[in-house]
């Protein structure tokens, strides 16, 4: 018997059916990208719903027929007409599955079982998520406070909703294909008329990410993301265009689907580095960080386009929560407790607030013969100055000494360093060393250096060795 549920163009619904699905589902939930947004349950609790009567428990299969994450619908042999999405998880990111099993989910709910309404929660701070569901169709009909408890502390659920005549089957037109917007911005003029378009450009980005070029030269990039990163990220890098060393952004679509900015000649990543440390290091210091500015945002700190932190102390104890599942033992219990108190130890008077690039690494920054030549792809946020360089700093492997970080800061202008305080400096260097290993952990990257370094940076901050 066929167990496919719903189909379309991308995905393809189908009954979980065995321990295989199961076991699946179960590490789906689990996965640090998925955890912080959702509630796991347990596998007898996922073996209960799939025999649900009124429950539809949904494998969702790529173009290839491969796992590509789960869906669960709540309400679906009611005869109220409502039907309510219960849970929506990818694991097969950046690939547009999400949103293609959320218009396969939409079309069953309101073709298929003709329901009057198709409601969801979604975590306050799911910025990314939210996007999609408004994108979708989806409106905010109310707010439950505090009711999720985490780690950190509570989080507020919204609740969200579209009713039958809101349903747009051709909400996918609101995203133009890479050839039709490419063909818009020839008629605008924004690219030339022999303009051609580039395959999808490999990355760890969530967006997606084509090369535009004329004459067989790559002259321009084409960028599609959610509408409150490419708002924030346009902005930004508008805000940073006369300084040389961040691309100039030449369209951004009214609808913020997506922008279109200058290619960067160069080479990115850590591979492409041929200079020591301090070197490149210091042009990023001289030409990007210490031309950040004050930022007029007031609604908090972190990543502009999720939801921001009311403090900066509590931005980074979000961040060491995180960073602590991923790690797990590859740090001993006391390290993690020791990374907690240097965060509760900042509590009090916040830094001023700048606006910050907010993945300022090797992975971001493009290299010539020179040096470093460019930074691209931000994720803009709310923060002190010296949260970037840090990052960056620890972006490579190499020289996480003491010495090579006063090298590497000397340009930086002294109003982002604390007075004279070594320690203080030590504590941050330490988060963004808690940070990395989780980034290598999230990643499958070896920490090995970020672990040695770890060691060293303890006793210069007058920790346990």
């Amino acid at each position: 018997m066929n167990s496919t549920i719903i189909r379309n163009e991308r995905v393809a619904l189908r009954r979980t059916s065995g321990e295989a699905d199961l076991n699946f589902v179960v590490s789906a939930e689990r996965d640090e990208a998925n955890r912080p947004y959702i509630t796991p349950w347990e596998l007898e609790r996922h073996r209960e719903a799939a025999t649900d009567d009124d429950m539809l428990h949904l494998i969702i299969e790529g173009a290839g027929g491969e796992r590509a994450g789960f869906a669960i619908l709540l309400g679906t042999a009611s005869v109220r007409g409502t039907i309510e999405l219960l849970r929506l998880v990818v694991t097969a990111k950046g690939k547009g599955y999400g949103k293609a099993a959320l218009q396969a989910v939409q079309a069953y709910a309101f073709r298929e079982r003709h329901a009057r309404r198709l409601w969801l929660d979604v975590k306050e701070r799911n910025a990314r998520a939210r996007n999609l569901y408004e994108t979708m169709g989806f409106r905010v009909e109310g707010r439950m406070r505090d009711v999720c408890r985490e780690e950190e502390g509570y989080e507020s659920l919204l609740i969200m909703s579209i009713l039958e005549h809101e349903y747009d089957p051709d909400a996918n037109a609101r995203e133009p294909a890479p050839e039709e917007a490419l063909e818009s911005l020839r008629k605008r003029g924004i690219v030339p008329a022999s303009s051609v378009l580039s395959p999808r450009m490999a990355g760890k980005t969530d967006g997606r990410v084509y090369a535009i070029a004329s004459d067989g030269l790559p002259r321009f990039m084409l960028k599609y993301d959610v509408p409150d990163y490419i708002r924030t990220a346009a902005t930004f890098l508008r805000e940073h265009a006369r300084s040389g060393w961040m691309p100039e952004v030449r369209y951004i679509d009214p609808e913020y689907r997506y922008f279109v900015y200058d290619y960067v000649p160069g080479r990115p990543g850590a591979e492409a580095i041929s200079v020591p440390k301090a070197e490149w290091m210091g042009a990023l210091m001289r030409n990007v960080v210490n031309r950040y500015r004050l930022s007029s945002a007031t609604q908090g700190w972190g990543w502009l386009d999720e939801m921001r932190a009311p403090t900066w102390a509590a931005f980074l104890e979000r961040r060491i929560g995180e960073a602590r599942r991923r790690i797990g033992d590859m740090l001993p219990m006391e390290d993690h407790l020791a990374a907690l108190r240097m965060v509760d130890a900042k509590h009090g008077a916040d830094p001023e607030p700048y606006s910050l690039h907010g993945d300022c690494g090797a992975h971001n920054f493009l290299f010539g013969d020179v040096g470093l030549i460019g930074v691209i792809d931000p994720s803009p946020m709310i923060g002190p100055p010296l949260y970037d360089a840090l990052f960056a700093f620890c972006s490579t492997p190499d020289d996480l000494t003491p010495e090579a970080l006063e090298a590497s800061l000397r340009d930086l202008d002294p109003k982002f360093l604390p007075d004279g305080d070594s320690v203080s400096l030590a504590t941050g260097m330490l988060l963004a060393l808690y940070a990395r290993i989780s980034t290598c952990a999230k990643y499958g990257m070896d920490p090995t250096e970020y672990l040695r370094a770890w060691s060293w940076w303890k006793q210069r901050a007058g920790l346990r060795p």
